[in-house]
């Protein structure tokens, strides 16, 4: 328990340390993806999440959200994507492979720390409720059109097929199961143990879950196909520019648009359930997706780094939420 809520406090620090390690010991032990091994830890990072959710809280909080909903899918699936597709014409027009990673990058929205990180600032526990579930349902009818679409736009020689049929296969791997499962386990458990032991177990869910996060991150980076980058370390520096940008971008419109748009609870929610993006499914389709190609590699070194930024910057970003809120109290008190 002591080490898992470590794992999940340091979390911000650990990820790049990870990727790191990862490719270091690809370096001396390079590893040839594994689906038995990606998928397992996959699971562990994502199953926990899911027993988390409350799913049927966030569906039924769809008819009281339903401006909040529209606002952020509309963001969410449509924004967001098109800023990655731009940033990718600007900077990697000659690297298809990099800018469909960033693109796939910019797609799954929120993450397994999104209602942890609307509940530490106070924000609306109802709205993210259901903009995450509505974040999960929209993701498993867009993505089988959207990534085929994308796919054939950025990689259009013919070399590189999708299929519709192989995207939802990963994706009722990666989200439908777990949801599904995720949902029988929290009712087995609340019936067994009662609603309070649940509560209660939630941290150590996290826990895990973060624990899986470190796992994948190193894993990941010691697959034989990214070993380039330790070869040719300017494809880092390529990286690095446009999903930095992107990360700015993006968390500039959450927070002016949020703001603009809702009081300060629904703001909150908005920032949180748009700026973050889901990595570990989008890590899963692509790895399930492009496990042949050669340029695999290129395509998660822009999901690992996304996944190394967002963790400490949503981390910053709460920190200065809290204190802004007790600033404002120590004000009103004054």
């Amino acid at each position: 328990m002591k080490v898992l809520n470590w794992i999940k406090k340091n979390l911000a620090v650990l990820i790049p340390v990870m990727l790191i390690l990862g490719l270091l010991n690809g370096h001396w032990n390079p590893m040839e993806y594994s689906r038995v091994i990606c998928v397992s830890a996959l699971l562990i990072m994502i199953f926990p999440v899911f027993i988390n959710l409350e799913f049927n809280k966030g569906l039924k909080e769809f008819s009281n959200s339903k401006w909040i909903i529209v606002s952020t899918s509309l963001v969410n699936f449509v924004l967001y994507p098109l800023i990655a597709y731009g940033i990718g014409w600007i900077f990697l027009r000659n690297e298809p492979a990099m800018w469909l990673g960033l693109v796939l990058l910019s797609l799954i929205p929120t993450s397994g720390m999104t209602i942890n990180w609307t509940y530490f600032t106070k924000g609306n526990m109802a709205s993210i409720m259901a903009i995450v579930s509505a974040g999960i349902i929209l993701s498993v009818i867009v993505l089988p059109f959207g990534i085929p679409y994308i796919n054939a736009h950025l990689m259009g020689d013919g070399t590189v097929n999708v299929d519709k049929q192989v995207i939802l296969e990963k994706l009722f791997f990666i989200i439908v199961i777990p949801v599904i499962f995720g949902y029988v386990a929290r009712k087995i458990i609340i019936k067994i143990k009662g609603y309070e032991f649940f509560q209660k177990m939630k941290p150590v869910n996290g826990g895990i879950s973060a624990l899986g996060v470190v796992i994948v991150s190193f894993l990941v980076m010691s697959l034989k196909i990214n070993q380039s980058i330790l070869n040719e370390p300017e494809i880092l520096l390529k990286a690095l520019i446009p999903v930095i940008l992107f990360y700015i971008l993006i968390f500039s419109i959450s927070h002016f648009l949020g703001n603009f748009l809702y009081g300060k609870e629904n703001a909150k929610a908005f920032f949180f359930g748009t700026a973050a993006r889901y990595h570990v499914i989008t890590l899963g389709v692509a790895l399930g997706t492009y496990q042949k190609y050669d340029f695999l590699g290129l395509i998660t070194i822009m999901i690992a780094l996304g996944l190394a930024i967002q963790i400490p910057a949503l981390a910053f970003y709460a920190k200065y939420l809290q204190k802004k809120d007790a600033d404002l109290e120590q004000t009103a008190q004054a």
